[in-house]
């Protein structure tokens, strides 16, 4: 018998997902904005997981496949993984039939206890990363939160007026510091040089170093309460700065904010849309190859990249990002997928407020500090000043 799991993302939507009796994703939905929408979808699942006619069969850009579950009005209820072959595709689909339809039930993860760690030093802290699980095949990353309340979006999405005019601040930063720029390269090293210097940017930083993480839940946020977020990405879905998709979503930020991209539509008449031509022409520029043919997935996706290690500041970090594409239009961002989070809802990494200056010390003692985690020679002078001054 299968179950639909109803679990709540980062931005606060509600989903749910479609697991075997062995606890393999089949079916993962769109994100709803109330509990109540999602139990219809759910409801509206399992009738058409009924009728092989409602299972659309579709191709990646890489020749990957997947298929998604249409409802009676044409809407999408559900997308599967990726598959390598025709074969396994079909498998997955006579999976979702058997497992998805009338008699699956349903699990409500937010009305079920919920588990929060919660850390006031470093050795509870370390004792918490064990208990998560560990994948042979994910690569593990982490990034702190200085409050719990945060959202786990970029940094453009915090302000209305950025996203609004995330293409006039790229341009003018560009414009303005030209020489910084020149061999900046593809569209994302830009980015990543803007992350560094404190720019609003559809980067998240992360890292594979877990101390780091904590020191950042620590120094940020006050007093609050902080939380760090544990991912395990699969190995083969970590993509490097030069990826065509990385340059494709990249390149969203080049374009205005009444940019929109289409849902439902299928790829021929997606790649026709206005849009869609422009971020294809964006990409270009950088990469003059780049096949004029997107598939939706890729714009709505948020990718685990490896960046160019020719910053400080990324190899002190060990430092990746999550590159955000945008979910129909360039005011919503992409969600990170649930299959990518170790830590949610039921189970939580929270740092107590009042212990963050004594983490922060007990971080120092392993070397941990400001100063090492920013090198640049303004940071290592405030990190001295604090360090020597009278308390």
């Amino acid at each position: 018998m299968g179950k639909y799991h109803i679990l709540k993302s980062s931005n606060g939507n509600y989903y749910y997902v479609l697991r075997a009796p062995n606890a393999e994703t089949i079916l993962v939905s769109e994100q709803f904005e109330s509990h109540s929408a999602v139990k219809s979808a759910i409801q509206q699942a399992m009738a058409s997981a009924n009728n092989p006619e409602r299972f659309r069969k579709i191709e990646s850009r890489d020749g990957k496949l997947y298929f998604q579950l249409i409802g009676d009005n044409g809407g999408l209820l559900g997308s599967s993984a990726l598959y390598s072959s025709m074969k396994s595709l079909e498998r997955g689909i006579a999976a979702a039939i058997k497992y998805g339809a009338t008699d699956a039930t349903i699990h409500d993860a937010l009305a079920s206890s919920k588990t929060a760690q919660k850390i006031g030093s470093v050795r509870t802290y370390i004792t918490s990363i064990e208990l998560l699980p560990q994948e042979a095949e994910a690569v593990i990353f982490y990034r702190g939160h200085g409050d719990v309340a945060y959202k786990l979006v970029p940094s453009l999405y915090r302000n209305p007026g950025w996203i609004r005019n995330e293409h006039i601040i790229f341009q003018e930063l560009v414009l303005r510091c030209s020489n910084d720029f020149k061999l900046s390269g593809p569209t994302f090293n830009a980015l990543v040089k803007m992350q560094h210097y404190a720019l609003p940017t559809r980067l998240l930083d992360i890292t594979t170093n877990p101390l780091i993480a904590l020191y950042f839940a620590c120094a940020g946020g006050g007093s609050a309460d902080a939380e760090v977020i544990v991912f395990k990405i699969p190995k083969n879905e970590i993509r490097y700065y030069d990826s065509d998709r990385v340059s494709l979503i990249s390149n969203i930020g080049r374009l205005p904010e009444h940019t929109r991209f289409p849902k439902d539509l299928d790829i021929e008449h997606f790649n026709q849309n206005e849009d869609v031509v422009k971020l294809v022409r964006e990409t270009q520029r950088e990469k003059p190859y780049f096949e004029a043919r997107v598939n939706p997935v890729d714009i709505s996706s948020v990718v685990c990249v490896k960046p160019v290690l020719d910053n400080p500041r990324i190899i002190k970090q060990d430092g990746a990002f999550l590159l955000f594409g945008v979910d129909g239009g360039k005011g919503k961002p992409a969600s990170v997928p649930e299959r990518y989070l170790l830590t949610s809802d039921e189970f939580k990494i929270i740092v107590r407020g009042g212990d963050k200056i004594k983490i922060l010390e007990q971080l120092e003692s392993l070397g941990i500090t400001r100063s090492t985690r920013y090198p640049e020679i303004e940071h290592v002078a405030g990190f001295l000043r604090d360090r020597y001054g009278d308390k």
